[in-house]
This record gives C-alpha cells, structure tokens and sequence, in this order.
C-alpha cells in the first residue's frame, strides 16, 4: 500500500489506476529522450528541437522528422541504423501507449451479461469514429508496455557518446568555415 493512496475509481482499482499513471510518467520520459536526441541528432539548442517534436501532435510525423535528420547528422551509416531501429521500437511502443491513451473505459459484464463486472477498453478508429473492438484490460499487457518503455529509455543512454561525438565534429567543420570566411573578408 502506498502512502498516498490512490481512491478508486469508478470501480477500476488502484493497481491499473497507478499502472496508467506510469504510463503516463514513462512515455513522457522517453518523450524527453527523444527530444534530447533530436537536439544532438540535429546540432541544436534542446528548446529547439523541444519547438520541433512538439510541431506535431503525432509520434509517426515527430519520428519521420528524427529519421530525415539522421541522414544528414554526421553519424555513421552502422549508428544510423542502430538509431532507426530504435527509432521504430519507440514507434512501436508509441502505438501500444495510444491504445490506452485513446480508448474510452467503461465497467461492464464481459464477455457475457453473466460474467462479473470487469474494467473494458473500446478503441475507436481517429478518423472515422467507428468503433474498432471491446476488450477486457490485461494488466500483464499494461505491465509489459512499461517494462518495455523503461528498457528503451535505458537504451538510448548507449548512444549518448556518439551522439556527443557527431555534435563536437559538425562544430568543429563549422569553426573552420567561419575562420576561413573571416581570413578572406580580412584581406577583401
């Protein structure tokens, strides 16, 4: 039990009220990653590349920009893939989470009007709003999402170095045009 417990909630329970809010907690994290890869990945202030990812409201449009600036970052060829790889892993789970996010719960009998009351899930399709499927919460699924957003946020501490290391050698390419620009309007 923790020290400040958590009420129920219209029957849901503590342990997937909490499970969600660590959701919440855990994709906002990796978010705060991606953002700091993004400002390496792109040789920029970190509120910049913030302005950036948050441009879009969708985890696909925000990834696609992530994967066009690798292209152009400096990195190995070997990085960039490892980078894109982790870049579809974080797609991946961006997918999982908005299941949760974006469904609407209820409590009813599932699966029959005999079965006892049980917190449901009913995912709705964005663009149309045709309603896609009711299913029952598995908080082992709940649990798997987390522990996999907590493995992928411990991930992404791997390529710092090099991260680092691609955003020291573009400044440095930067330094010798300034300094050639500055000797030729010298001698103009």
């Amino acid at each position: 039990m923790s020290r400040f417990p958590i009420p129920e909630i219209n029957g849901y329970g503590e342990e997937l009220v909490t499970a969600l809010g660590a959701l919440v907690i855990r994709a906002s994290q990796h978010e705060a990653w991606l953002i700091s890869l993004t400002a390496a990945i792109a040789d920029m202030r970190r509120g910049q590349a913030w302005a950036i990812f948050y441009a879009s409201a969708n985890a696909k449009a925000r990834l696609d920009t992530m994967r066009a600036l690798l292209g152009v970052s400096g990195l190995s060829a070997r990085r960039q893939r490892e980078l894109t790889a982790f870049l579809d892993r974080s797609k991946d789970l961006a997918d999982r989470r908005n299941v949760y996010v974006h469904s609407e719960y209820s409590i009813a009998r599932y699966p029959s009007p005999s079965s006892p009351p049980r917190p449901l899930m009913t995912q709705y399709q964005s663009a149309t709003g045709k309603q896609l499927k009711v299913r029952p919460i598995e908080l082992a699924h709940l649990h798997k999402l987390l522990n996999d957003y907590t493995l992928l946020n411990d991930d992404i501490r791997h390529y710092a170095p090099d991260l680092q290391a691609a955003r020291e050698r573009r400044r440095r390419r930067i330094a010798v045009v300034l300094r050639g620009r500055q000797a030729t309007a010298a001698t103009e």
